[in-house]
C-alpha cells in the first residue's frame, strides 16, 4: 500500500479553514500540522519532516530572506507551495524564489487547481503558477546568472569588469568600460551628455573640457568597438545612445 505524502501548512488563521477542508476531503495527502505564522515551521511540532509544505505568502514575515535561508536547511529534500494574493508582494516573492520555492497558487485558487499544484510540487514536477509568479521568476532566475549584458555581438561582463567582442577581448580604461556599460545598459532610448557626465563622470555638466571629455570618450570607444560592433550614436544637441539594431 502507497504511503500517503505528509502535508505541512503554515497560513492566516483566516485561510487555514478554507485549505484544510480542501485537502482533508481527499486522500492525496495527510495533513499533519497547521500553523497560523510562517516563522512557526522553525519551531515546529511535527517530530518528522513532512513531504510537502504550503506556506502563505501573504504573511508580511515570509518576506525574510533569513527566516527563507533556515527552511531551506531545515526542510532540505522537500518541496514548498507558495500560496499567494493578488496583487502579489514582490519581495515576498523573491525572497521565495530565492530559496527554490518552484510551485505557486492564488489562496482563492479552485480546489481543483490547489489539489493539482500540490501533486506537482510532491513529485518534483517543474511548474510555476500564476502568471505573475512566472514573470518574477524569469527575472530573478537572470539576475542570479552571470553579471553579463549583452547587445549584438558586444558582451559586457561585470565580474571581470571586461568587453568581448565576438569572443575577443577589447582593451577599455575603466572610464571607457563604465560609460560604455550606461549606454548599453540604458540601450532603449538616448542619453543626454549631462546625464553622462554626471552618472558616469560623477560631475555637474560643463560646456567647456568636461563636454569634450566626454567627446573624446566616445570616439576612443568607437575606434576600440570598430564595425562590428552596436554603433554609438549621436543625437544632435542632447547626447548619445547606442544602436539596438544593426
Amino acid at each position: 500500500m502507497a504511503t500517503i505524502p505528509t502535508l505541512i501548512f503554515a497560513s492566516k488563521a483566516t485561510h487555514l479553514a478554507h485549505l484544510e477542508k480542501i485537502f482533508a476531503t481527499t486522500l492525496l495527502f495527510n495533513i499533519v500540522e497547521t500553523i497560523t505564522r510562517v516563522e512557526q515551521l522553525i519551531q515546529s511540532s511535527y517530530p518528522m519532516i513532512p513531504d510537502l509544505a504550503v506556506i502563505d505568502l501573504s504573511n508580511p514575515h515570509a518576506a525574510s530572506a533569513k527566516l527563507w535561508a533556515t527552511l531551506h536547511v531545515l526542510y532540505s529534500g522537500i518541496h514548498f507551495v507558495g500560496l499567494v494574493e493578488s496583487p502579489i508582494n514582490k519581495i515576498t516573492l523573491q525572497a521565495a524564489l530565492h530559496a527554490g520555492v518552484k510551485h505557486f497558487a492564488y489562496v482563492n485558487e479552485s480546489k481543483e487547481k490547489l489539489r493539482e499544484i500540490a501533486q506537482a510540487a510532491y513529485h518534483g514536477a517543474f511548474r510555476i503558477a500564476p502568471p505573475e509568479a512566472y514573470e518574477a521568476m524569469t527575472s530573478i532566475f537572470e539576475s542570479m546568472e552571470k553579471n553579463v549584458l549583452q547587445i549584438g555581438s558586444l558582451k559586457l561582463d561585470f565580474d571581470q569588469r571586461q568587453a568581448h567582442l565576438d569572443h575577443q577581448i577589447v582593451n577599455l580604461t575603466p572610464l571607457e568600460f563604465n560609460l560604455l556599460a550606461y549606454l548599453v545598459h540604458y540601450a532603449d532610448r538616448a542619453i543626454s551628455s549631462e546625464e553622462l557626465l554626471k552618472e558616469v563622470w560623477k560631475s555637474d555638466f560643463q560646456s567647456g573640457g568636461t563636454k569634450n571629455q566626454l567627446k573624446s570618450c566616445i570616439e576612443r570607444l568607437r575606434k576600440k568597438l570598430g564595425t562590428n560592433a552596436p554603433s554609438i550614436l549621436s543625437a544632435r544637441g542632447y547626447g548619445y545612445r547606442i544602436a539596438t539594431e544593426e
